[in-house]
């Protein structure tokens, strides 16, 4: 997969990258980072002008999170966060839920770029729960700033090792994941158990 996708990005330069990013971000699954980190080395060895597909990649990233927040909002009434759904949809839209109400703001801003195959959820998550689109945008906006910054520029860093490279920022961005969703879930269950034992204190 990751050499087709390249190869879209060379025959349709930077809007393909922008219709890639965008699908990434409503849960296809697409190693988006893999392709930019790619097209970075592509920059560095064919001299290629970074600045197009910075702005268009990065706008296609947003896009696509619009995308994901606008279908969880519009469809809100349907899904009900994944009740009556796919078990893999309720599972995902779980794990989002744990994670977002656990770090609220900053677990969506993190979920753009060092938690990001949370991000189509997260978006989708807070599309069903009416969270503020303002907010949500303005997370999204920073968040996909570092992510484009950030891959672009791994890319270019290391062009001559890029697959290496997406190998262990792929198993590392797992571990995180796993292991905040893992914190987040325990937090919310020591806080239910805290409560049930104390009701009294909790009242007050």
């Amino acid at each position: 997969m990751p050499e087709q996708l390249i190869a879209i990005v060379q025959d349709y330069g930077a809007l393909g990258l922008a219709a890639i990013l965008m699908a990434s971000c409503v849960g296809l699954p697409i190693p988006s980072s893999l392709v930019m980190m790619a097209l970075g080395s592509f920059i560095q060895h064919e001299d290629m002008d970074i600045l197009p597909y910075f702005l268009i990649g990065f706008g296609g990233a947003v896009a696509g999170d619009q995308a994901g927040y606008m279908i969880g909002r519009l469809g809100s009434g349907l899904l009900e966060q994944g009740s009556g759904g796919p078990a893999w949809l309720a599972t995902s839209l779980a794990r989002a839920a744990a994670f977002q109400n656990h770090w609220s703001d900053l677990g969506i801003f993190l979920s753009r770029w060092l938690l990001s195959p949370l991000g189509p959820w997260v978006n989708l998550y807070s599309g069903l729960t009416h969270y503020s689109w303002v907010r949500f945008s303005l997370l999204v906006i920073a968040g996909e700033f570092v992510w484009v910054s950030v891959y672009l520029g791994l890319g270019m860093l290391f062009s001559s090792s890029v697959a290496a490279l997406a190998d262990i920022l792929g198993s590392l961005t797992w571990f995180l994941l796993t292991g905040t969703v893992a914190i987040a879930l325990g937090w919310k269950l020591v806080t239910t158990l805290r409560s049930k034992s104390n009701p009294d204190k909790v009242r007050s």
